[in-house]
């Protein structure tokens, strides 16, 4: 409410980039379901909500709905369930916008695996857990295997300038974007 609030009335919006997620790891048979629930509202309800609201001002300024997802949401992993879950209903979301033909476009982005506070308040929490997916986050701090942040902007971009048939025609991935990349300067 304080965000738009915070608009002036009936300002075109260009861009919302949907990227709030919460889901704390831990087993399936333990998992807390008032947290869960909390996921659902800030991971899925949340953002269809601020679409809503926003959706005049978004067709007014020809505008886009940029949403970050999650290799996780399609891959599950031991323990991801509260985040694994919401983050697949959110995917689904992206999806049903676009059949929804509301006149602004949803696109979908999986950026990889960014070294956030977040990410490192999850591997702690999953370590307390014993959970398998801690060596894979611990490697690829140790070696650099991270999204480069300013390479992700760049691929934003890139995203942002799509013609919007292909703009939501798939989630896109950082990883893949990258390795175009790569190839295509040698």
């Amino acid at each position: 409410a304080a965000l738009l609030s915070a608009l002036p009335e009936a300002a075109p919006v260009r861009l919302l980039v949907q990227n709030a997620a919460i889901g704390d790891p831990g087993p399936a048979a333990n998992l807390d379901i008032e947290h869960f629930e909390e996921a659902l509202r800030v991971n899925v309800v949340a953002p269809l909500a601020l679409m809503q609201a926003l959706l005049p001002q978004l067709q007014a300024g020809q505008g886009r709905v940029l949403h970050l997802g999650t290799s996780v949401a399609h891959q599950p992993q031991r323990g991801t369930a509260t985040y694994g879950v919401t983050k697949a209903a959110f995917h689904r979301l992206y999806k049903q916008l676009n059949v929804e033909d509301m006149g602004v476009p949803v696109g979908s982005l999986s950026p990889g695996l960014v070294d956030t506070e977040g990410v490192r308040t999850h591997v702690q929490l999953a370590r307390e857990c014993g959970l398998p997916h801690v060596q894979y986050f611990d490697q690829a701090f140790e070696h650099g295997w991270t999204t480069d942040v300013d390479a992700l902007m760049k691929f934003v971009d890139e995203l942002l300038a799509m013609e919007s048939d292909n703009f939501v025609s798939q989630e896109w991935r950082f990883s893949e974007w990258r390795k175009r990349v790569e190839n295509s300067t040698l």
